[in-house]
Formats: structure tokens, sequence, C-alpha cells
């Protein structure tokens, strides 16, 4: 799946593995975060589904955070 960008400039859901690469961790690693509810993600279709932009809101404050 590959990041989604409509015409306005809006981004989409991205896959998991889309995320996991993004991000330079292992699948297995942001499965773990999901059920820590570490970062913010939807179930679309049974499957995992992330905004990029949310995620990189979390990532940046956690980072700040230290």
């Amino acid at each position: 799946m590959r990041m989604a960008i409509d015409d306005f400039g809006n981004e989409g859901y991205v896959d998991i593995k889309f995320i996991a690469k993004y991000l330079g961790f292992k699948v297995s690693t942001i499965r773990d975060w999901v059920k820590r509810k570490e970062i913010p993600f939807y179930r679309i279709g049974g499957g995992l589904r992330f905004i990029l932009k949310e995620v990189n809101e979390v990532i940046q404050k956690k980072h700040m955070e230290k």
C-alpha cells in the first residue's frame, strides 16, 4: 500500500508495512506499539491503518520528552 495524497494535499491511510519501513522498525515493533496504544491507528477492513501526520506528531512528542 502506498501513501495516498489527495488533490488537496491531505494524506490518506498507510499500512503497517509502510509505517514500519518509514520509521525504520520491524512490523512486530509497530504491532507492539499498537497493542500498547503508543501510536495512533485505525482498523479498516480488518487491517491496521495509520495516518502518517498523526504518527509523526507522536514520535516527535516522544523525542522531545527525552
